[in-house]
């Protein structure tokens, strides 16, 4: 009875028929991916007010591009925690 049970766990708890370790690992993908890309962010926006552009256009469009851009990972992050948690 052990025995069979405990063959029989890895298949009850697979999430949508999708095993839970490899759903951790594409969340911790997802994760890692999030992380490089608000970094990436981060360095252009210091880069960008280090250095004095003279075309002021230009700023502009990557400030606004990159606050665009981290303020939706920002809802997508906490969507994706509201959504798991719940």
């Amino acid at each position: 009875m052990d025995r069979k049970t405990v063959e029989r766990q890895p298949q009850d708890l697979t999430i949508g028929g999708v095993s839970p370790l490899s759903y951790y690992h594409y969340t911790s993908s997802l994760i890692i991916m999030q992380k490089i890309i608000l970094g990436s962010i981060i360095v252009t926006g210091a880069m960008l007010s280090v250095t004095t552009v003279c075309d002021n256009t230009i700023l502009n469009g990557m400030n606004g591009t990159a606050m665009f851009l981290t303020s939706g990972l920002i809802v997508y992050d906490f969507l994706r925690k509201k959504d798991t948690h719940a």
